[in-house]
């Protein structure tokens, strides 16, 4: 009879343990599910911070374009001295007065045009790095974002697994 009971006891501890361990197979379950969509979710921060990556470097070409748009300066102020130089020449020598104003024209109008592509070039130079600029804060605040939920998860799943040793 003892030993009836005995075994009736150990028969509703191990159908206790066998619910508990169900209960917490769930949780992991759960957690395990939580994870790996975390990881989807870092992984897709991580694909925009290449593509933040991708803005630096269009950054990086464009620090080079203001370079560039520096030399274009120079050659601009030099052509400038040019013209200063074959107005000079067009007052001390009329013969070729004609031909030389047409030279000054022309020279003229190719530094205006060079000097409005130069400005559209800029703009547009300006409106991409503010997009890309607006783009990297975007990832930034994502990325900040999902540090938070995954610091959030690791200790809700700290928390979850001490409680379940205790």
């Amino acid at each position: 009879m003892l030993l009836v009971k005995e075994c009736e006891e150990k028969t509703k501890e191990l159908e206790q343990l066998n619910s508990s361990f169900a209960t917490s197979r769930k949780e992991f379950e759960s957690l395990q599910q939580e994870l790996a969509s975390t990881k989807a979710e870092l992984a897709a921060a991580n694909e925009r911070l290449a593509e933040a990556a991708e803005a630096k470097r269009a950054k990086v070409t464009l620090s080079r374009i203001r370079e560039e748009k520096a030399v274009a300066d120079e050659k601009f102020q030099k052509a400038i001295a040019e013209k200063a130089a074959i107005e000079k020449q067009l007052q001390e020598n009329d013969s070729k007065k004609n031909e030389t104003l047409a030279a000054l024209q022309n020279v003229t109008h190719l530094l205006t045009s060079a000097m409005y592509d130069l400005e559209d070039f800029l703009l547009q130079a300006k409106n991409t790095l503010a997009i890309f600029e607006n783009e990297k804060a975007l990832l930034r605040s994502e990325v900040d974002q999902l540090k938070v939920q995954l610091e959030t998860m690791e200790l809700k799943h700290s928390e979850e697994i001490s409680g379940n040793q205790k």
